[in-house]
């Protein structure tokens, strides 16, 4: 069993030049970004070539056959807003790190492997999962069957959506519940809580292709610019439009009070723009 997690794509933001090398980013939606992104795409370079490095060895003694790899990210790219102009992209996703939105929420994952039934050009899984879910799925994966009920897991098995193609094993999952959330709530000198960095208290769930937002899911209180980045769409150049966050200069989204309820489809709707609240009150 092998646990590798890399460093990269996360702070520091450095790579040796020859990574990058390749890469020549040259818009300047905001001052420094076409460096940022050659950076950012350099250090994914490699993280690419030591998942590389980990595969050839498997192969090498024969254990590649035998291997599950499962890849995972714990969040959507940093923005100005939380983490800094580092380079990353969640377009057409809105929000990012730190947010609700699922610029921030939805991940990138991809298992390969022993167990896994061939696909031809391998398969896109677009049901509903989450990260509590992986242990009781690689449980059943590694032939450990369905995890026992006394351990009141709240993740459930996905392996046969994953191996087989099977239907997704749950249909509603607690996104974000932060009843503590308030601006700088754990910066100090000024701790009051231990909430996230966010003008309201928040929640998200999602239900089947709708996702339900209470409170404010993005601004983190650090002004008008920043609150514009958290609940926008930041994206650092093509194939982004400069219509949308593509520099800090552009025009803020409003922030949403502790009373807002928006609901969104996000398998029509998956850039989370129209709210959809009022056509279903219920």
């Amino acid at each position: 069993f092998i646990y590798l997690p890399f460093q990269a794509v996360h702070v520091p933001y450095q790579v040796p030049d020859g990574y990058k090398a390749a890469y020549n980013f040259t818009y300047d939606y905001s001052k420094g970004t076409a460096d940022a992104r050659n950076t950012f795409a350099g250090m994914l370079t490699a993280l690419d070539e030591g998942v590389g490095n980990i595969t050839r060895a498997l192969e090498a003694r024969g254990m590649l056959d035998e291997t599950l790899i499962w890849f995972q990210t714990d969040n959507g790219a940093a923005t100005p807003a939380c983490g800094g102009n580092t380079g990353g992209q969640n377009w057409p996703l809105r929000g990012g790190k730190c947010t609700a939105w699922e610029g921030g929420l939805r991940g990138t994952a991809f298992a390969s492997g022993a167990g896994i039934r061939p696909f031809s050009n391998g398969r896109v899984e677009r049901s509903i999962m989450h990260t509590i879910d992986v242990l009781p799925t690689l449980l059943e994966a590694l032939g450990g069957g369905v995890a026992p009920s006394e351990l009141r897991l709240d993740g459930v098995s996905q392996w046969a959506t994953i191996a087989h193609g099977a239907p997704g094993a749950r249909d509603t999952v607690l996104l974000e519940a932060d009843p503590y959330a308030s601006p700088y709530s754990n910066v100090q000198p000024n701790f009051v809580c231990s909430g996230d960095q966010h003008a309201t208290p928040y929640y998200a769930l999602r239900q089947r292709q709708f996702k339900l937002i209470l409170g404010d899911p993005g601004d983190d209180g650090g002004g008008v610019s920043l609150k514009g980045i958290a609940n926008g769409w930041w994206c650092t150049g093509p194939p982004c439009p400069t219509s949308h966050n593509n520099s800090l200069s552009v025009g803020p989204v409003d922030g949403f009070p502790a009373s807002s309820v928006m609901l969104f489809d996000v398998e029509s709707d998956p850039s989370e723009t129209t709210d959809l609240s009022a056509e279903y009150p219920e």
